[in-house]
């Protein structure tokens, strides 16, 4: 993602709305959620994280928040994490859960403006930009 918004603006895309009523109502009524990924896909990561290390940077990995409920209903989630350590060496830092507040959400897997900032703020807390 960092790369796509390399020279392109992103003060267009924070979403405004909040998760709506249906969507709370029925995240239980979803079926379980996989995270797509591949063995290259992790390879690639692995690269740009060594190629981010030998550049001097201070390579950090997380898992964003995801609404709460939907998040309860990844079934491999555990399993990327740990792939994702495995190829790359590094802590996942895993902040699926840290919004817990709906009013954080736009959908189940997009914070929105009000949400973003307790994340950031976290992440700040966290050291995560350091």
């Amino acid at each position: 993602r960092s790369l796509y918004y390399l020279n392109k603006s992103d003060e267009d895309w924070l979403l405004d709305r909040e998760i709506n009523d249906f969507m709370v109502k029925n995240v239980q009524q979803e079926e379980p959620y996989n995270i797509g990924f591949t063995n290259e896909m992790l390879a690639e990561l692995a690269a740009l994280v060594q190629l981010g290390k030998s550049k001097g940077v201070n390579v950090h990995l997380v898992i964003n928040p995801y609404y709460p409920a939907f998040a309860k209903q990844i079934e491999n989630l555990n399993e990327l994490r740990e792939k994702v350590t495995a190829a790359t060496g590094l802590h996942v830092h895993d902040y699926s859960l840290e919004v817990e507040d709906k009013r954080g959400f736009a959908d189940y897997q997009h914070l929105n403006k009000y949400g973003a900032r307790r994340y950031l703020d976290r992440l700040m807390i966290d050291g995560i930009f350091d």
